[in-house]
């Protein structure tokens, strides 16, 4: 890996890394590849894990327990990309995450990075699947290729079992705009989220014992449990620092009124 790729990942610190040259990749989005870098040809792949603990309080998805991760993200590539510009004059650096021109889990597997679980999710050895993904994408080699076959979980069934939704996934239904069906609003009460599951993470035999995070971001202003008043009380800035913000307070709002329903008893 590159020098400057090196000292950065090592500073914040971010440990899991893996290079891809463009033989490698599977572009879902070549759009996007190509009005960002139509030259590309290696990928920085590198995981950035969450999980700073659990609370029995909690109602939302360990993911949005702090901050926006993209607000990281974004700060990341703030300090990083200038970095890798000035040393490499005449070369496109260009940061992805979430909308990606790959499918990013299998990106990330491909390059050793972890395994594909049943739920969808990479697994990590150390962080389990309390893991965000992103890279680098560069039209110049970003360093030694790493690429090896997709690694797989045993498949023991325990996500599939566990999972809440059956038919829909209750991390998405939690999401939904708008007025819920029967079922979808039972599924919210039944299973006490306000925001997001984590179910299929939580029972994984390779998720259990994960280590903590070593990147500060995640283990400062946690909110483990959401609230009506917690919501209706909080300003636009702070609210817009939240993952759970792109749904707007209404579609929160909805999820803790069905929960406060259960809890007084109607």
């Amino acid at each position: 890996m590159i020098p400057e790729l090196e000292r950065f990942f090592a500073a914040e610190p971010i440990t899991e890394v893996g290079c891809l040259s463009r033989d490698q990749w599977k572009i879902t989005y070549p759009a996007l590849l190509e009005r960002n870098v139509p030259d590309a040809v290696s990928a920085a792949f590198f995981l950035i894990p969450y999980y700073s603990g659990e609370r029995a309080e909690r109602n939302i998805s360990l993911y949005a327990v702090p901050r926006d991760y993209h607000l990281y993200v974004k700060s990341l590539g703030e300090r990083l990309l200038p970095v890798l510009r000035a040393a490499y004059p005449g070369h496109r650096f260009v940061l992805f995450t979430d909308h990606s021109p790959f499918d990013e889990r299998e990106a990330a597997a491909r390059a050793g990075l972890g395994m594909l679980g049943e739920n969808g999710l990479l697994i990590h050895k150390k962080y389990g699947s309390y893991v965000f993904i992103a890279e680098v994408v560069s039209d110049m080699p970003l360093g030694e290729d790493t690429g090896t076959e997709i690694a797989r979980c045993p498949g023991c069934g325990a996500c599939r079992r566990a999972c809440p939704g059956k038919e829909e996934c209750l991390s998405a239904i939690t999401q939904k705009k708008g007025v819920l069906s029967e079922s979808e609003t039972e599924a919210i009460r039944k299973n006490g989220s306000a925001w997001g599951c984590d179910l299929c993470q939580s029972v994984c035999p390779f998720s259990k014992g994960a280590a903590e995070t070593p990147i500060a971001f995640f283990r400062e202003e946690r909110i483990w449990r959401l609230s009506t008043d917690l919501i209706d009380g909080m300003d636009p800035d702070s609210f817009a620092s939240r993952a759970y913000s792109w749904r707007k307070r209404e579609t929160v709002l909805r999820n803790l009124s069905i929960l406060e329903e259960k809890k007084n008893g109607n």
